[in-house]
């Protein structure tokens, strides 16, 4: 089945050790300004995600030593390919969707052999400056019959939402755990 034709801009943070954005490019300083690398108390990255308010990141639930952003462009692999037994055989559900190149050799990637812990992980699927997936998990990097998944931000916006605006948000808020502008 033929691919989706729209084109997609993932934006990760490299990694120091393996990590790398197969086929990708470095964006202009400052370009993508939700961009945002998770960090530990001592500045090293551990994940990605996107700025989807002032206050609020949203990035990978699994994601609880980068220098440099990079981009790929992918286009979107349809469900009923992505769950052929050529892929994944049926593992792909309501809540992904799958991008990659249908000769391989672009992806966002940390490949280790059997250990996948990817820095990419929670990185934004973006197109048009929205924010339509987070990195999740793949199978190799840039390998035409696996193309990444991600997770779909559509099947949990009531959720980001209800998070964002609740109660308890602004009881954060005014304890001044967040910025006084928001």
């Amino acid at each position: 089945e033929s691919e989706l034709l729209y084109t997609l801009t993932l934006a990760v943070v490299m990694l120091l050790f393996l990590g790398r954005i197969v086929g990708g490019y470095t964006p202009s300083p400052n370009s993508i300004k939700y961009i945002v690398s998770l960090q530990s108390s001592k500045g090293q990255h551990f994940c990605g995600g996107s700025l989807v308010h002032k206050s609020w990141v949203l990035t990978a639930a699994h994601c609880l030593t980068p220098l440099t952003l990079r981009t790929v462009k992918l286009p979107i692999v349809s469900t009923s390919r992505c769950n052929s037994s050529n892929s994944f055989s049926g593992n792909i559900t309501t809540n992904m969707i799958c991008a990659g190149s249908s000769t391989g050799g672009k992806d966002a990637c940390k490949d280790v052999g059997i250990l996948m812990f990817q820095g990419d992980s929670g990185g934004p699927l973006v197109c048009d400056g929205r924010v339509y997936g987070l990195v999740s998990w793949g199978n190799g990097c840039g390998d035409p019959r696996f193309p990444g998944v991600y997770t779909a931000v559509s099947r949990f916006r009531r959720w980001i939402d209800k998070t964002i605006y609740s109660p308890f948000s602004r009881c954060l808020k005014s304890a001044g755990l967040f910025s006084r502008e928001d």
